[in-house]
């Protein structure tokens, strides 16, 4: 049971972690690419 709870709880921030990624890529590339069109 506590294997099953770590693992979620794991899931979850790998999750995140890429959600975050991709929001911060995103950001990068609406922010760098007017600026290199520049």
């Amino acid at each position: 049971m506590l294997n099953l709870i770590v693992d979620s709880a794991i899931w979850k921030a790998l999750g995140s972690l890429l959600f975050l990624a991709v929001i911060g890529a995103a950001l990068y590339v609406v922010y760098d690419v007017p600026l290199v069109r520049k």
